[in-house]
């Protein structure tokens, strides 16, 4: 008689010439953002169909993670384990170890276990490159208990910040103005003048970015927390700073979301005297917790109408 016990995780795997091939049932990996130079974490789900015990110095090996930015010698990796409710439980912190420059190697502690047929997740994070890229090819494989093929990652095909397919692994873009138009209500003397922005961005702006319009020189209002409105509302925060002396309005963001035409609105008093034109600039920074992106110096394009019969 078979005694039908499970061994190794493998269900009746005490039976003779019962055999399995160890292999990843799953192993999908996803990222947080998609922004250059941005903090970002790489999260990879795995079901094994085999045991890996720390006991016998099993370790996970990923492959391929191209252009990433280490920040330190030690690597905090967090494994998960999913609950019978479907959320995840902590399992263990180790320190990973990269490898040549795009490779991660992450050794089980002794105690640990990565239990078969259980879903795991582990994450670990890093800086984006400067420059932007597709996802790599990253691969996965593991040693110890028993020895796993080499395994092509699957992607999430998932948005992140508004990007599509952002949430694919190491998919860098850089944050960018689709639209950036300027244009004011009158261009008489002395008098209030309401400056109109027209924006669109390709990506998401996370609560707390912020955007900086340089070039607003000689107008009459000194410094101030200047009342701006945006539509839709509340895409910024009403509370603008303004600086007479640099010519510059700061505004943050409050709910921005990439693609998405919005307008700022706000007044300043024209100054007593006439005056040309000048190039009006527009430059951010996109929030990540730890590090975030930038939205590089752009000139705002005018709007050439005319006002009150003047060109």
């Amino acid at each position: 008689q078979r005694p039908n016990l499970p061994l190794l995780g493998v269900p009746n795997g005490t039976n003779p010439l019962e055999i399995v091939a160890p292999t990843f049932l799953v192993a999908g990996i996803s990222q947080t953002t998609p922004l250059d130079s941005a903090y970002n974490t790489v999260i990879i789900s795995l079901l094994t169909n085999v045991n890996l015990r720390g006991s016998e110095s099993s370790f996970l090996y990923i492959q391929g993670l191209l252009g990433a930015v280490f920040l330190d010698s030690n690597l905090p990796v967090f494994f998960e384990v999913q609950s019978q409710s479907g959320g995840f439980n902590p399992l263990f912190v180790v320190n990973g170890s990269f490898v040549r420059g795009s490779n991660v190697n992450i050794t089980i502690p002794v105690d640990g276990l990565v239990v078969a047929h259980t879903l795991h997740r582990l994450s670990f994070s890093f800086r984006n490159p400067l420059d932007v890229q597709s996802s790599p090819v990253i691969n996965i494989t593991a040693q110890g208990t028993e020895s796993f093929p080499i395994t092509n990652s699957v992607y999430s095909n998932e948005s992140r910040l508004g990007v599509v397919q952002g949430a694919s692994p190491l998919f860098v873009i850089r944050p960018d103005f689709v639209v950036k138009g300027i244009s004011q209500s009158t261009p008489v003397a002395s008098v209030t003048n309401i400056l109109s922005l027209s924006l669109r961005f390709n990506c998401d702006l996370p609560v707390g970015s912020t955007l900086t319009i340089s070039g607003l020189n000689n107008f009459n209002t000194s410094d101030t927390v200047l009342q701006t409105v945006s539509t839709p509302q509340n895409s910024f925060n009403v509370n603008a700073t303004w600086n007479v002396t640099t010519g510059t309005l700061i505004l943050t963001a409050s709910n921005v979301s990439g693609w998405q035409l919005i307008l700022v609105q706000f007044r300043l008093e024209n100054v007593d005297y006439d005056q040309n034109t000048t190039a009006i600039n527009i430059s951010g920074n996109v929030f990540i917790p730890f590090y975030g992106s930038s939205l590089r110096t752009a000139f705002m394009d005018r709007n050439s109408d005319k006002r009150y019969g003047v060109e």
